[in-house]
């Protein structure tokens, strides 16, 4: 399986994803999500969007049956940290197929 991981990058976005690979340059990852925080009055809603370019669409798209894959480059990373249990199964749950039960009777 996967590391789940959040990225902070220099401007001051928030991105989760699954880690495949770490090099000298890059974080090679799958599935990468903008995480997107509302605060207000004394509730934080932590919510996931789609990472997109006007030119090129979205990002993280399969092409060819092979695996999608975005390269994020090290100099633009400020920290690469672990998600709370929580942020990790609502991730897992929007980018996979499989349902994490949240109790058992």
């Amino acid at each position: 399986m996967k590391e789940i991981k959040l990225f902070r990058t220099i401007s001051g976005q928030d991105y989760i994803a699954s880690l495949v690979e770490t090099t000298d340059t890059v974080y090679k990852v799958e599935k990468l999500l903008l995480l997107v925080v509302q605060t207000s009055a004394n509730n934080m809603q932590v919510g996931f969007a789609p990472v997109s370019h006007p030119l090129i669409g979205y990002f993280d798209r399969q092409v060819n049956d092979e695996p999608p894959n975005v390269e994020l480059n090290r100099g633009c990373i400020l920290f690469v940290y672990n998600p709370s249990e929580d942020i990790a199964k609502n991730y897992s749950q929007a980018t996979g197929t499989i349902q994490i039960a949240t109790s058992i009777r």
